[in-house]
């Protein structure tokens, strides 16, 4: 009998029969009682809880408050664990990443039916679909489980016509309070983000057409920290009357996050790589702040100010 096998029938015999002896182990398994030891060390390293018992009535048992079933996942399941791996990789940053895809492989390794390509990258959870988008979600994550490019005809903010084109569906995110989808684009030839909004997506239909998946596409790097897109982080310097610096205090502005005393108030910096989340929040506080650097965020903030006034003005 292999070692393999050996070590096999003694977590069969723990299983089956409760505490055992060196020697009642040795005896069953048809080996030297000093290899006992070595086989439990492997069952350890692969897993198994074995514990010891010391003394003249002890021996080894199984703990099997850590030994579970192997039961079938449900797709629902799957998805979840998936969806937490794609936010772990969305955060580099996190230093138990390695142990985390480790612990995760163990846990879907046991069920056959883990093929899901739903990756979420979830910033905030709790958000109510329209059927329609509902629909055009599910489209488009059958398309990735396919791997078939879909057509949508979409239009943004900012545009006045619909433009109709085919996509390559990559990743499906959640972010704040919409979703959106992360795919290689017919029409700009590149990867772009799209969201799953009756006002911007006004069809989303399955085509016949299959992409290869690029290998090396990773969602970690089409999105920030901060923001649904990837971009430069932005060292701010903001003046807080410092009767108000608790309360701005409150608020989370960005990474490095310093304070210096002046003259006429706290000067606060920090990076961050979403203007408009900055220039809402600082729109909130009023007067009790002010933009000092860089110029050219400054210059749009006030610009953005003026126009709100203007059109009240009119």
């Amino acid at each position: 009998m292999n070692r393999s096998a050996i070590c096999i029938k003694m977590l069969m015999l723990l299983k089956a029969r409760g505490k055992m002896n060196t020697l009642e182990l040795a005896k069953e398994l048809e080996t030297n009682p000093r290899n006992i030891r070595e086989f439990k060390k492997e069952l350890v390293t692969a897993g198994y809880n074995i514990q010891e018992v010391k003394g003249r009535y002890g021996g080894y048992y199984l703990d099997e408050d850590c030994l579970f079933p192997s039961l079938k996942l449900t797709k629902d399941e799957i998805d979840a664990l998936n969806e937490s791996r794609g936010i772990v990789d969305s955060h580099p940053e996190f230093v138990g990443r390695d142990f985390f895809h480790s612990g995760l492989d163990k846990v879907l390794c046991a069920d056959k039916d883990t093929k899901s390509m739903m990756h979420y990258y979830v910033n905030q959870t709790g958000l109510a679909l329209s059927l329609q988008e509902y629909n055009m979600v599910q489209t488009v994550q059958l398309a990735m489980d396919r791997k078939q490019s879909v057509e949508i005809s979409y239009q943004t903010l900012s545009q006045k016509d619909v433009s109709t084109f085919l996509l390559d569906p990559y990743e499906i995110i959640h972010y704040k309070n919409a979703y959106y989808v992360i795919g290689f684009s017919h029409k700009r030839n590149e990867y772009r983000t799209y969201r799953f909004s009756i006002q911007r997506m006004k069809q989303c239909k399955l085509t016949d057409k299959r992409f290869l998946r690029d290998s090396s596409f990773n969602v970690a790097s089409f999105i920030g920290k901060e923001s649904l897109i990837k971009a430069s982080f932005i060292r701010f310097e903001i003046l807080v009357k410092t009767e108000f610096i608790r309360m701005f205090k409150e608020q989370y502005w960005g990474l490095d996050f310093k304070e210096n005393k002046k003259n006429d108030g706290i000067l606060c910096t920090f990076m961050a790589e979403d203007p408009n989340k900055i220039y809402q929040q600082l729109f909130l506080f009023q007067d009790k702040v002010k933009l000092v650097a860089p110029l050219d965020n400054k210059n749009e903030y006030c610009r953005m100010v003026k126009d709100i006034l203007h059109m009240y003005q009119e």
